[in-house]
C-alpha cells in the first residue's frame, strides 16, 4: 500500500496562468493570513466560554418552546 504513495507534483502547463487575485498598484492583498487568537460565546445560557461551558456541563438548556403569537390573541 505505502509503496504506491508518491509525492505530489503539479502537472506541467504550457499556457500562462491567470491569478484569481490580480495584484495592481494600491490593491489590497486578499491572500493575507488570519490568526484566531481566542474564543468567545454569547448564548442564552451563558455569556463567555466559561459560563457557557458550565451551563452545558450542568445540563442547563436555553431551548424553549416556541409560542405562536396567534395563540395568544
Amino acid at each position: 500500500m505505502w509503496s504506491e504513495v508518491r509525492p505530489f507534483a503539479p502537472a506541467a502547463r504550457s499556457e500562462p496562468q491567470i491569478s484569481e487575485y490580480p495584484e495592481t498598484e494600491g490593491s489590497v492583498d486578499y491572500r493575507r493570513r488570519v490568526v484566531i487568537t481566542g474564543l468567545g460565546v454569547v448564548a442564552p445560557n451563558g455569556i463567555g466560554k466559561d459560563a457557557f461551558w458550565q451551563a452545558l456541563v450542568a445540563g442547563k438548556s436555553a431551548a424553549r418552546s416556541r409560542i405562536s403569537v396567534r395563540n395568544r390573541l
